[in-house]
C-alpha cells in the first residue's frame, strides 16, 4: 500500500474481518526516484490516485523491498477466488533454485502481443516462449538477486530508449520479458480472462468443480461491481458471509 496510509487500510481491514481465523499485516511500497519517473512518464494520462495505483501494481516487481523478511511466498491479484487450499499449489511449485525460482500459469498470448515494437524485441521473446498470466505466482525472493533488478532495470530503459513504447502497459509485460525460464503450473491454478466483454468470458468459461482459482482479469469486468458476471456466485458465497462488510455488486 502506499506510504501514509497504513492506519486507513488497518481499520478497513478490522472492520472487514473483526474475528479473522488467520494473520495479516502490512506492507507499504514507496517507488524509487527513478521508478517514479518511468511511471510518469509511462502513464503520463495518469494523475493523483490514478498514477498512485500504477505505483501499487508495479509494486509486486519489487516485493523483497515491501518484504523484506519474507522468502518463499504465494503472490494472488485481488480479483480471485480461491476454491482449493493454496498450501497444494505451494506443493506443486515445487522446489526453486538460482535457475528457476518463479512459478505461474502459462496462457495462450504470444509473447510478441507484449511489446508495442516486437520488431525491436526479438531477443525477449525469443527467450520467453510460452507466456504466463501475472496473476497468481509463487517465488522465492532469497532469489531475486542484484542480476534480476539488473534484467528488470534493462526492460524499463529500453522502453524508455523508444519513448515507451517499447513495452506494453502493465507489470505483467515486464514480468515475463524478465522471467522466462518460469516453472508452468497446472491450469486450474489460474482460470482467468472472466473480466473480459462477456462473450469472451463465456469463450473461456470451465467447469468450476475443476478450477482451482477462479480470475477475473481482463479489466472489463469485477464481481464486486457486475451483477451478472460469470462465476459471480462464487465471490458471492464470500461477500455474504456473516460479518464481512464487502459492496454489493451493481
Amino acid at each position: 500500500m502506499p506510504t501514509g496510509q497504513t492506519e486507513h487500510f488497518q481499520a478497513l481491514l478490522e472492520t472487514t474481518f473483526p474475528s479473522p481465523q488467520f494473520q495479516w499485516r502490512l506492507g507499504t511500497f514507496q517507488p524509487s526516484a527513478d521508478l517514479a519517473d518511468y511511471l510518469a512518464h509511462k502513464y503520463s494520462r495518469d494523475r493523483g490516485e490514478r498514477l498512485l495505483g500504477r505505483f501499487m501494481q508495479f509494486s509486486r516487481v519489487w516485493l523483497p523491498q515491501v518484504f523484506p523478511d519474507l522468502t518463499r511466498i504465494l503472490y494472488f491479484d485481488t480479483d480471485v477466488v480461491l476454491l482449493e487450499d493454496p498450501a497444494i499449489l505451494d506443493q506443486q511449485a515445487g522446489d526453486f533454485n538460482d535457475q528457476i525460482f518463479f512459478a505461474a500459469v502459462p496462457h495462450s498470448r504470444p509473447a510478441w502481443l507484449y511489446f508495442k515494437k516486437p520488431w525491436r524485441a526479438h531477443s525477449y521473446i525469443k527467450a520467453m516462449g510460452t507466456t504466463f498470466n501475472s496473476g497468481v505466482m509463487v517465488t522465492d525472493l532469497r532469489f531475486w538477486t542484484e542480476a534480476v533488478y539488473q534484467r528488470i532495470q534493462a526492460a524499463l530503459d529500453r522502453d524508455r530508449q523508444f519513448r515507451y513504447r517499447f513495452l506494453e502497459p502493465g507489470d505483467e509485460a515486464l514480468l515475463n520479458a524478465c522471467f522466462p525460464n518460469y516453472r508452468a503450473l497446472p491450469k486450474r491454478w489460474n482460470r482467468c480472462g472472466y473480466g473480459n466483454a462477456r462473450f469472451v468470458a463465456r469463450l473461456l468459461a470451465c467447469d468450476p468443480q475443476e478450477a482451482a482459482i477462479i480470475h477475473w482479469s481482463g479489466g472489463h469486468h469485477k464481481p464486486w461491481n457486475t451483477h451478472d458476471i460469470i462465476y459471480g456466485d462464487l465471490w458471492r458465497r464470500y461477500a455474504n458471509l456473516p460479518g464481512l462488510l464487502l459492496p454489493n455488486p451493481i
